[in-house]
């Protein structure tokens, strides 16, 4: 997942390592986009959104134990929804972003992994199906290469 704080600087997070070239990639889309947006919305001194601390700390733990297949807090909406829900609606908001910065295909990854889940679900799924950690080792390293 990618988390962006905005205050006198602007950081982004990628909070976890992912084994395909192409989950990376759609990732720095999204950061690209996100920035854009923020960078846009800086330019039209449109205001940020008011969110409780204690809500955005509240998501990150979510995030953290459930990934993709969890819910998390919609905080415009106040409610909560499935993440894959809440990351397809952000891929669509984004998309205006993506054609103007040239990365479309590559912000459309982020469909490719939420379908497949996340790495850490492929992975026990490799593990389960392969019966051993020496076949889940074998599959990261022939995953990972470029």
């Amino acid at each position: 997942s990618v988390g962006v704080s905005c205050g006198r600087d602007l950081m982004v997070r990628a909070y976890d390592q992912q084994t395909r070239l192409e989950d990376t990639i759609a990732l720095s889309a999204l950061a690209v986009c996100l920035v854009h947006r923020y960078a846009h919305n800086f330019d039209e001194e449109k205001p940020l959104t008011e969110v409780p601390t204690e809500l955005i700390d509240d998501n990150k733990v979510r995030a953290s134990l459930r990934g993709i297949e969890g819910a998390l807090i919609d905080l415009p909406r106040h409610r909560q929804a499935p993440a894959a829900e809440l990351a397809e609606q952000t891929i669509a908001e984004l998309e205006p972003d993506a054609r103007t910065l040239g990365c479309e295909a590559a912000l459309g990854g982020l469909r490719d992994l939420i379908a497949a889940g996340s790495g850490a679900r492929r992975q026990l799924q490799t593990l389960e199906a392969a019966g051993g950690t020496d076949a889940l080792v074998r599959h990261l390293c022939e995953e990972s290469a470029v």
